[in-house]
């Protein structure tokens, strides 16, 4: 237990400090500290592995919606193209929760013996 504190301690320093280089908000920051303390040291690396594989799919998404946009088509898909452009930025909560949600996974999977 003493050794996940630490983990999460360390990302919600790194969330910090990416908070202030504003690369990252502040709530996910916090979102990854929580994440962190959960997976703990055995399972941080597989969660931060997938975490980033779901923001690439996002921004890609966004880069994609992007393009269309561009292009002339009906004003409803308009609209839902909008909703996914990175002109905001990438929306990092979405692909730090779906890591963390496949860490849970991972933990459940192992706790039950299924491999």
């Amino acid at each position: 237990m003493p050794l996940h504190l630490a983990v999460g301690l360390g990302a919600l320093l790194l969330g910090m400090l990416l908070c202030a280089c504003g690369v990252m908000g502040g709530g996910d920051a916090k979102l990854l500290a929580a994440i962190a303390c959960w997976a703990g040291p055995q399972g941080l690396l597989l969660t931060l592995l997938l975490t980033t594989q779901s923001g690439l799919l996002l921004a890609l998404l966004g880069l994609g919606a992007r393009f269309w946009l561009t292009r002339r088509h009906p004003a409803r898909l308009r609209f839902a193209l909008r909703c996914l452009t990175t002109a905001r930025g990438v929306p990092y909560g979405v692909a730090l929760s779906l890591g963390g949600i496949s860490c849970i996974a991972l933990q459940l999977i192992q706790a039950t013996g299924y491999h």
